[in-house]
């Protein structure tokens, strides 16, 4: 970003995933010490029914071409992602589809390193921009959107965007031609509520939808030309042909409303279902572990550990599923550590506090499941080890957790916040790679570091490679989680992403900053092999942690 400018998964494996609020039993982990407050507010809200749909006239398509999607029959395959958000082990499904990000960037190839990155339409008609006119199946899973430099600067909110599903437009509040940014992620209409829409409040200065929106024949959303910089990015996935889908409506069905329901209570409120076990806790000795095991099959939901926050840099996670690691690292390079990250925050995969992590990453596990920490270099004075497991067979489309953890080193930097000489181009920092098998990339957690110019070191682009083939390149890192020009109104840590803290000087302009991001079912698959990447803009920029990947069992 530029300065200035499946079936419902109630049917698998018996696990009732989709309930209704009314007699949902809201049962915490009970963990000692384990605060157990969010950092959002109240789910979904009751908004008023909105009118009718109204046709597009504007937007003819081959209408014969476009319903053979949906005319498929009762064998073709079905996409829920709403029912799917409700399952507890959404993160680890392998599903059909192939991914696709566009943003308000101009097109540039993969050798170019531009940073025209706001203002771009598909086309402009009307005194609007189309940001995206897509033909189905597919969803949109995330729309983000922020606004800068306005006639009034301090209200972005009143700028107006339009969208259509299947050429029938959506318009949650009724009265005039579409709907404002503000009104948009307010939360007041149901099924766009919190935790999976957010106004700019909860997200640092961005806009963002990221319950899914489904179409069976198209996708159009629009915005009003403000004459400011306008910058969105538009996630979602292209189904295969034949697939059929429920097409977003509103106001939003009762089913579909159950699903978000539950769907909150599980990622917010970690109502995740399992059985606990905790282990003894005891002082550790250096180079000593303390461990719990589970023979399977099963899927963990929940690992619990207890270790101060001082101390995780010093002490090793180790989980180990079916006798093959899916995680060896730092404690801290998962959960942010001490400084820079916020003592205590929460997100749908994350629960920190002074005194205990809590991951829910689902780890599937045919035979047995090892969760192990190692003191590393001196003694700790308590640890502790703990879990929420579901046992039972395990479905076929359970990918394996799988984590890349490094501390990359600094790489050459074009020492500039873009450019338009494209031999300035500098390496990429790997945020997270994969090969050799299929599977899926489901996001991150780490910790930038620069020491200099860290609102720069804020500029590059998020870029995915898939399959040996550049696939995805977005508009800005604080864009990829979803906030606005640098985090300008502080950290956040919301469920699906964050930048839970900082440490900025004054003096010399360095920045460390923890940040997060889940793919709960807007996974990035591959068939082979997938590379996670930032441009480096600034030299001696480097990022520590781990990226998650589940890959499909041999």
């Amino acid at each position: 970003m530029t300065q200035g400018r499946h079936p419902h998964p109630s049917s698998r494996s018996g696990l009732v995933t989709s309930r209704r609020a009314a007699g949902l039993a809201r049962t915490g982990l009970m963990w000692t010490g384990l605060a157990r407050t969010g950092l959002m507010g109240a789910g979904l809200l009751a908004g008023c029914p909105g009118p009718a749909p109204n046709a597009d006239a504007g937007a003819a398509r081959d209408a014969a071409r476009l319903d053979a999607n949906a005319d498929a029959g009762t064998s073709a395959p079905r996409v829920d992602l709403v029912a799917d958000l409700a399952d507890p082990y959404a993160p680890a499904r392998l599903r059909p589809g192939t991914p696709f990000l566009v943003s308000s960037r101009e097109p540039e190839p993969p050798e170019g390193e531009l940073n025209r990155d706001h203002s771009y339409f598909v086309r402009e008609e009307d005194g609007r921009g189309v940001m995206i006119d897509r033909e189905g199946p597919g969803v949109i899973t995330r729309w983000w959107m922020t606004i800068g430099d306005l006639p009034n600067p301090d209200d972005p909110d009143g700028v107006r965007v339009r969208f259509w599903v299947d050429d029938q437009e959506i318009d949650p509040d009724g009265g005039e031609t579409g709907i404002t940014l503000g009104e948009l992620t307010s939360g007041r209409h149901e099924g766009l509520a919190e935790p999976f829409t957010l106004d700019r409040a909860g997200t640092s200065g961005g806009f963002v939808v990221s319950q899914p929106l489904h179409y069976q024949r198209s996708f159009r959303a629009d915005v009003a030309l403000s004459g400011g910089w306008t910058y969105y990015q538009l996630e979602g996935t292209d189904l295969p042909e034949g697939t059929e889908v429920t097409p977003f409506a509103y106001p939003v069905d009762a089913e579909g409303l159950a699903s978000l329901e539950a769907a909150s209570l599980l990622w917010r409120d970690h109502d995740h279902p399992g059985v606990d076990r905790m282990g003894d806790a005891s002082p550790l000795a250096a180079g000593a572990a303390a461990e719990l095991s589970w023979m399977g099959p099963g899927v963990a939901t929940s690992v619990v550990l207890e270790v101060p926050r001082a101390d995780r840099e010093d002490v090793t996670l180790v989980i180990e599923a079916d006798g093959v690691e899916a995680v060896h690292a730092p404690l801290a390079w998962l959960s942010g550590g001490d400084a820079p990250a916020a003592p205590t925050h929460r997100s749908a995969l994350f629960e920190v506090d002074p005194e205990i992590v809590v991951l829910h990453h689902p780890i599937p596990f045919a035979e047995d499941l090892v969760v192990r920490l190692v003191a590393e270099g001196r003694s700790i004075d308590r640890v502790r080890v703990g879990g929420r497991v579901v046992m039972g067979p395990l479905d076929d489309d359970l990918g394996r957790l799988r984590t890349d953890c490094r501390a990359h080193e600094a790489v050459a930097s074009i020492s500039m916040c873009g450019t338009t000489d494209p031999s300035l181009r500098a390496p990429n920092h790997v945020v997270g790679a994969w090969s050799g098998a299929r599977g899926h990339y489901a996001g991150h957690s780490l910790v930038q570091r620069v020491s200099s110019s860290w609102w720069c070191a804020l500029e590059p682009d998020h870029e995915v490679w898939i399959d040996g083939t550049y696939a995805l390149l977005g508009t800005g890192t604080e864009d990829y989680y979803s906030a606005g020009f640098y985090f300008h109104e502080g950290p956040i840590a919301w469920t699906l992403a964050g930048a839970s803290g900082w440490t900025r000087s004054d003096v010399d302009a360095s920045a460390a900053t923890h940040l997060y991001r889940h793919h709960l079912v807007d996974t990035i698959p591959f068939e082979s092999e997938l590379r996670f990447e930032f441009e480096s803009y600034v030299d001696d920029t480097t990022f520590t942690g781990c990226a998650f990947f589940y890959i499909a069992p041999e």
